[in-house]
């Protein structure tokens, strides 16, 4: 029996679609699943590869359509879905390895069940504001619950961190627009919401949304004005969704919330870069869209998103266009010169919109002070200016342990002592003034290492880039990896050592995770899967043996089918990455040979047909002339 069908649009992905599929791949349950590949008319090489997983893996199944956009591929996955649940699945982003079989086992009462969401790019995982807001009321796990009891889940508008029953899909009509559309998950989600009688939420982090960073062009401006029309024609389509479900005041408030604070925020943000000739029905559109939502929640909106649709309902294109941008510069310093018609400055007062902005504190240098670790911090609340009235409190914090630090114009001191034999400590500011008091925990950009004579002590950046202070215990033994090889999925290593090692361990550069191997001989051995297992595929090489330093004797490189794994020195250990390689290039070439020489038998064929009508005709001349 297919316990989970996982339905995968793509289009245009040949950059990330094998490390997508490569995530299947490692999932526990994979021989429970099957995958859908669901080409919506790509002119990449992306049919190409999946066509290859197709003939590799006898649950992989690879389709091709014309593009009608997303939802109608999804559409067409789930008429030949076998699976008990559905997933669906980007072609760009990553799963844990375990998120099937923790998912499917959650808890089977459920009509689907909702997972904590990362977003993550080349180095960095962090959390999403959608989701931050969707699952503030979710401090753990929830086994089973409405729609009714947490309706802050409808800031979690995607589909695919959820995985659905199709019995409660197929029971409901739940489907996506028939339209080439953006933003079809809206409605479908909250179909879903609606609809179901139990939903569980799982707290652990399983599906990994990549951001993808996109050129600017011609053709990207006219697809973000496609972008922006689109998502004013699905919150069109919302309203009329909520007349039909009966939904209540109290819940449509929240959702026209989420509109203002978000959706038509997003995109007049970036009006700017539309083409001039769309402005105007842009701003109509828009227009009718807030004339659905009642003037006390417009009221209710802080400084600058009450200017800007003040500047829509007016049809002030010029002045929209000099002040939506300026957004992440007012936060930043509210004092700055705005050069717009004076009717709109009477409504500025970006003090009282501090009151619920976020609260950064950055970590902005480090040094060794004798036995202590002196850090220089900034910190900023948006919409107020650096020098705002306020106290500061730091704690070092970690598993059951806190302990205040003193502060000195931004500058406290970590005491040697309070570190020693510890792991995983953070730094928590607190900022207070007379109005409101805010929390952070301190954010590291650049990690680095501390040495001292018998112990190092390391600055880690982890998810959300939040600081993770590691002491590590050493003494004078030095550990050389002689050699490297790689067979069959696996690299086997080498290494000379002053002193015995029994164990090395891998560790994660971003949520500090570590796999652990045995040693034996000076010989031990790291599977490539486990190289793979996270979305930051980065990691360092070391060993829990208190030592020196780690190092090669060269730098090594290695391929697989689709990657390229990189092995050198790093800050006293060592550095392995995997890099995906699009081989999609190699399966267009090996097309592009088979058409050319299938034309050319084409071509010779031709030729023996035409040879031998010559020949009949020859042989009936000859005849004709014999008698």
């Amino acid at each position: 029996m297919v316990k989970i069908s996982v339905i995968i649009p793509l289009y245009n992905v040949e950059n990330f679609i094998e490390e997508t599929l490569n995530s299947l791949l490692n999932q526990t349950i994979i021989d429970d699943i099957e995958v859908l590949m669901i080409d919506d008319g790509s002119t990449d090489n992306s049919r190409y590869i999946i066509e290859k997983y197709a003939l590799d893996y006898d649950n992989f199944y690879a389709f091709h359509k014309e593009n009608e956009g997303q939802g109608v591929a999804r559409n067409f996955g789930l008429k030949k879905a076998k699976g008990e649940y559905i997933h669906f699945l980007d072609a760009d982003d990553f799963i844990t390895p375990d998120a099937y079989e923790k998912l499917y086992n959650f808890n089977p009462e459920n009509d689907f069940i909702v997972g904590n969401v990362l977003k993550f790019a080349e180095y960095n995982v962090w959390e999403n504001i959608l989701f931050k807001n969707a699952f503030k009321d979710f401090p753990h796990d929830i086994k089973s619950f409405t729609f009714k009891e947490y309706p802050s889940l409808i800031w979690d508008t995607i589909c695919c961190n959820k995985l659905f029953k199709r019995e409660f899909l197929e029971k409901n009509d739940i489907t996506f627009s028939d339209k080439n559309i953006f933003y079809e998950d809206l409605l479908f989600s909250f179909k879903s919401y609606m609809y179901a009688d139990s939903i569980g939420f799982s707290h652990d982090a399983f599906y990994y949304w990549r951001l993808r960073v996109a050129t600017l062009s011609v053709t990207q401006e006219h697809e973000d004005v496609r972008n922006f029309k689109d998502r004013l024609e699905i919150l069109r389509l919302f309203d009329e969704l909520m007349d039909e479900c009966s939904v209540s005041d109290d819940m449509r408030n929240m959702i026209y919330s989420k509109w203002l604070n978000h959706d038509l925020r997003t995109s007049l943000y970036k009006i700017r870069n539309y083409p001039e000739k769309y402005y105007s029905k842009l701003i109509e559109d828009t227009i009718s869209i807030l004339n659905l939502i009642p003037d006390d929640l417009k009221n209710d909106l802080n400084t600058y998103k009450t200017i800007v649709y003040e500047m829509v309902k007016n049809k002030d294109i010029d002045s929209l266009l000099a002040f939506t941008y300026l957004e992440d510069e007012l936060k930043e310093n509210p004092n700055i010169e705005i050069d717009i018609d004076k009717k709109y400055l009477n409504d500025i007062d970006f003090t009282k919109d501090a009151v619920d902005e976020e609260f950064r504190a950055n970590l902005e240098n480090v040094e060794v002070d004798g036995n202590n670790i002196a850090v220089d911090f900034s910190e900023h609340v948006n919409y107020l200016s650096p020098d705002w009235p306020h106290e500061s409190e730091v704690y070092l914090v970690g598993k059951n342990y806190s302990k205040q630090l003193e502060v000195t114009d931004n500058q406290f001191k970590i005491p040697i002592s309070l570190i020693k034999d510890k792991t995983s400590l953070s730094i928590k500011v607190v900022y207070k003034t007379s109005e409101f008091v805010k929390e952070s925990y301190l954010r590291n950009f650049k990690r680095k290492c501390l040495r001292f004579d018998n112990f190092d002590v390391e600055l880690h950046t982890t998810v959300n880039r939040k600081l993770k202070i590691d002491y590590v215990s050493k003494d004078d033994n030095e550990i050389t990896i002689t050699d490297i090889t790689f067979k069959d999925n696996t690299f086997n290593f080498e290494f000379e050592s002053e002193k015995p090692i029994n164990e090395v361990f891998i560790k994660n550069f971003i949520d500090l995770s570590e796999i652990t191997y045995k040693v034996e001989n000076n010989k031990f051995s790291i599977n490539y899967d486990d190289i793979c297992i996270k979305p930051i595929k980065k990691w360092e090489l070391n060993s829990h043996d208190s030592l020196n330093s780690i190092k090669l004797n060269r730098n090594y490189e290695f391929f697989t089918n689709n990657s390229k794994i990189k092995i050198n020195n790093g800050r006293n250990k060592i550095l392995i990455r995997n890099f995906i390689i699009n081989h999609g290039c190699e399966l267009y070439l090996l097309n592009k040979e088979n058409d050319k020489l299938n034309q050319e038998i084409s071509e010779l064929k031709n030729q023996v047909k035409e040879f031998r009508s010559r020949k009949i005709v020859r042989l009936v001349d000859k005849i004709k002339n014999i008698f």
